[in-house]
């Protein structure tokens, strides 16, 4: 299915589905690739120029959060290496202009990354937000994972690497009562973290091991995951 979004004077498609008109509500979406480790994953859109005029349109990315041997690009009438994080392109009247987003990952099992882009059309002043995101876990283990509006990067880190706990404050609009909480394997509780939506900055002060980690909203688990410290 090929999911499209509609701003009133450009559009961006993409494979998958945001909704049937854009709305603000299209915009907590996200767009997901699945694959191998090792693989290199694609998401593939478009954008579209809906007027009778040259539209230019500035894409930047504003957020990156992946697992520190992954690397990241994006291509829009030209590809751009991993360290370009903003570019522009014009569109013809009523034209189309092929675009995507790829992921390039290692041999670590089961992991995600996730890219925040904004698109802006300088031409007519119209703004549009989107996820991409990258894993390669089983679809099967991610569903078990939870929502990907909430994730904990790096998740495969050295000790005393500072990690960050993400939750998409355009998803949770209002909400405020998150808590994050860390376990080892045996289920013993060893980090515990008040936290609301945008960037937690925090540091695990554990050894080496699999840990897993639940965050709650009101008491009520919405994402859960695991964390490897080398």
């Amino acid at each position: 299915m090929k999911k499209i979004f509609t701003l009133s004077l450009f559009a961006f498609a993409s494979a998958g589905v945001f909704g049937q008109s854009f709305s603000e509500a299209c915009t907590n979406n996200d767009s997901t690739v699945y694959g191998s480790p090792g693989s290199g994953l694609t998401i593939y859109f478009d954008l579209i120029n809906n007027t009778a005029s040259n539209n230019c349109i500035d894409a930047v990315r504003i957020t990156k959060l992946m697992p520190s041997c992954w690397t990241s690009a994006f291509c829009l009438d030209v590809c751009f290496p991993d360290f370009v994080d903003s570019a522009r392109v014009c569109i013809a009247p009523n034209s189309t202009q092929a675009c995507s987003y790829h992921f390039y990952t290692c041999s670590i099992p089961c992991d995600s990354g996730k890219v925040r882009m904004r698109f802006h059309s300088i031409t007519n002043n119209d703004w549009r937000y989107q996820w991409f995101i990258g894993n390669t876990c089983p679809q099967g283990v991610n569903e078990i994972y939870g929502n990907s509006s909430i994730g904990l990067y790096p998740s495969v880190a050295a000790a005393g690497t500072p990690l960050t706990l993400s939750i998409d404050p355009m998803y949770y609009k209002n909400r405020e009562n998150f808590l994050l909480e860390v376990f080892d394997v045996n289920g013993r509780l060893i980090a515990r973290q008040a936290a609301k939506p945008g960037m937690l900055f925090f540091e695990l002060n554990s050894g080496a091991g699999l840990y897993f980690y639940k965050v709650s909203l009101d008491g009520s688990p919405v994402k859960t995951g695991k964390l490897a410290i080398r």
